[in-house]
């Protein structure tokens, strides 16, 4: 008959079995760290290898290590009862085969981000024309890329043919990178690679391609492994892609968005066109209605003040010719009061000048017996101005008689 056992019984049993084992003691495990993380003051990682995964703990806090590195963790396996899991108490971690690799990545990250070679890195232009490509003619993501881009908006392509991996590789990469910016042609250079091991990849954690890439004035989009894999060509680009392929569509997106924001312009000017003129015929028809309200009650305002005007200065006229027609009627009397008046002294000096005239007229005097004499038309006062045998005239009051003088006889 089987024993029966409670949980906490069998966790409890289980520990001491783990506790009695001096194999699982003060061992060395090595492995790839999958996770790595610190909560409540403590280091957790999680190690694999193949299909197999080790939880672990180490108290207290220790530098954050890369996902992907191999590490030589010592320490003693033990058993939690109440959780009822199997963890490996770590004491002391260490870069195992290519960790070390990447402790030495480690410091050139940190020395190339020291020296600013991750920070202000050329951006995508608004729009694409061209594009070079700097990586294997010969494999897949070559085609990748250019099955995207053929189905796209025109854009030139040049593709500059390098080892991605092994020996000189590094070499060509970084010179295909400076050849491309001496040539001057292009408007972003897309550095693609497939997935691969970290071995694999590490061609673009050399230096000499961070440095390339990062003295890049032609912006630069990194597509090298796959989504989770990053390395120092990722962070010296301007940008990144995942994968080699989004790396294209992002090329062809600038252009799409581009034509977008266009498309979007030119509808948004549209409607802004299509706003502005309605709003211009709306204000135009409340400009003209008031217009035409304020012109009518002007008009009526206006034929009102005429009418007013013209009422008051009819009345006026009225009242200036009756005050006229007065003065012209009192200045007409008095006119013909002095009329009359300077007739009648005219009248009576006329009279008194004519008695004067009658008295002074030298017909009065001749018809008096006297005579007056003229020689040539002029009047002859004395007899000495008259010689024996000169004809003269002898103007009487009632006529003129010619004579001539026989002699003459002075007084």
């Amino acid at each position: 008959m089987p024993k029966t056992l409670s949980v906490s019984q069998l966790n409890n049993y289980i520990k001491g079995v783990f506790l009695d084992e001096i194999l699982l003691h003060n061992i060395e495990v090595f492995g790839e760290i999958t996770e790595f993380n610190i909560s409540g003051g403590n280091t957790f990682i999680t190690v694999r290898e193949g299909d197999c995964v080790l939880p672990c703990i180490k108290f207290g806090l220790h530098e954050n290590l890369p996902i992907g590195m191999k590490v030589l963790l010592s320490g003693a396996v033990t058993f939690y009862e109440k959780g009822g899991r199997v963890s490996f108490n770590v004491r002391v971690i260490k870069p195992y085969g290519e960790g070390e690799d990447f402790l030495r990545l480690k410091k050139l990250k940190e020395r190339l981000c020291a020296e600013g070679l991750f920070e202000n890195r050329p951006e995508l232009p608004p729009k694409i024309s061209s594009v070079a490509v700097v990586t294997s003619a010969s494999g897949a993501v070559i085609h990748d890329i250019l099955g995207i881009l053929k189905d796209r908006i025109k854009i030139d392509v040049y593709i500059f043919d390098v080892r991605v991996q092994g020996e000189d590789a590094e070499k060509e990469i970084a010179s295909a990178v400076k050849t491309i910016n001496s040539l001057n042609n292009v408007d972003c250079i897309i550095i693609a690679r497939g997935g691969g091991a970290f071995v694999d990849l590490n061609v673009f954690n050399a230096e000499s391609v961070a440095r390339a890439v990062a003295q890049s004035a032609i912006p630069i989009i990194s597509a090298v492994g796959h989504e989770t894999d990053y390395t120092l060509c990722d962070l010296c680009a301007g940008v990144r892609a995942g994968t080699p392929s989004i790396a294209a569509e992002l090329v062809a997106s600038v252009n799409d968005a581009l034509y977008a924001r266009i498309e979007h312009c030119i509808r948004n000017m549209n409607k802004a066109v299509s706003d502005k003129l309605i709003g211009a015929e709306r204000r135009l028809y409340r400009t003209c209605h008031f217009i035409s309200v304020t012109s009518e009650r002007r008009i009526m305002s206006s034929y009102n003040a005429v009418k007013r005007i013209s009422e008051r200065m009819s009345a006026i006229i009225d009242t200036k010719l009756e005050s006229a027609q007065s003065d012209v009627l009192r200045s007409v009397k008095a006119v013909n009061d002095n009329i009359e008046k300077l007739a009648e002294d005219k009248s009576r000096r006329y009279g008194e000048t004519d008695k004067k005239l009658e008295m002074l007229s030298p017909l009065k005097i001749l018809s008096k017996g006297y005579a007056r004499i003229k020689k040539q038309g002029k009047n002859i006062f004395k007899a000495a101005e008259i010689s024996e045998s000169d004809e003269i005239s002898i103007v009487m009051s009632d006529g003129v008689l010619g004579a001539k003088v026989k002699n003459k006889k002075m007084l």
